[in-house]
């Protein structure tokens, strides 16, 4: 009777644990197909299967008048049909370290099959010197 009772309390609690998973978009980093070597490091993607549809084609960054940083990363999708996606820039600072972790939003967005969309944003402090992407899916469409 101990034996079985272990054997139902060991199964339940793999039960309780299988449920507890996360979401299939986050823990994976995946780095999407790129024009030029140069530009990988730019671009994380947390699903395989859209890292495979992406391609980074550009990368650019200018320090505005205010000391602020101005990031645009274009991609294009060689997928044929949409993807509707959410996106963060992440600011990086000189030694490489990331500034303000976990305080700002995702953004949405919806890239069509074979579009090029550019994303674009403006540090929040003048310590940035670099910048990555962050794209995983919008599994709420």
């Amino acid at each position: 009777m101990k034996q079985l009772l272990y054997t139902l309390f060991a199964a339940s609690l793999v039960l309780c644990l299988a449920g507890c998973q996360t979401p299939r978009t986050t823990g994976m980093e995946t780095g999407a197909t790129v024009v030029d070597q140069a530009l990988a490091p730019f671009l994380v993607v947390n699903d395989n299967t859209m890292a495979r549809y992406l391609v980074v084609r550009s990368a650019n960054a200018n320090v505005r008048q205010d000391g602020l940083l101005f990031a645009q990363l274009e991609i294009q999708s060689l997928a044929k049909r949409d993807y509707a996606f959410q996106y963060q820039f992440v600011w990086l600072d000189a030694t490489g370290m990331e500034l303000y972790p976990g305080k700002r939003a995702a953004q949405q967005n919806i890239i069509h099959g074979g579009e090029v969309l550019r994303l674009q944003a403006v540090s929040p402090d003048a310590s940035a010197k670099t910048f990555i992407v962050r794209i995983r899916p919008d599994i709420r469409y």
